[in-house]
């Protein structure tokens, strides 16, 4: 970001990140393997894709909702806070 964001403001969507990243990564060692087993035992090949499909919205519905949470956090902190400027970063 080139310094255009102070760290602090990136501290909460970080936070929340490595958060829902945790969540994905313990579903995946507990319901993913078992899935992929029972899709293509069921459909093939294809039950197979879409099962790892289902796994990367799961990633991907984890780093947007933490972007905008963050987001949401941090402007509310700089709002909050009498030393940043106008746009809320310090």
């Amino acid at each position: 970001l080139a310094g255009r964001v102070a760290w602090r403001a990136l501290i909460p969507t970080a936070a929340l990140t490595s958060l829902g990243m945790a969540g994905v990564s313990v579903y995946s060692t507990i319901y993913m393997s078992h899935a992929i087993t029972v899709s293509t035992e069921r459909f093939g090949p294809i039950g197979a894709a879409f099962a790892v499909v289902s796994w990367l919205i799961a990633v991907a519905l984890v780093m947007v909702v933490a972007a905008v949470l963050g987001a949401t956090i941090a402007q509310r902190a700089a709002a909050s806070d009498p030393s940043s400027d106008e746009d809320g970063v310090p």
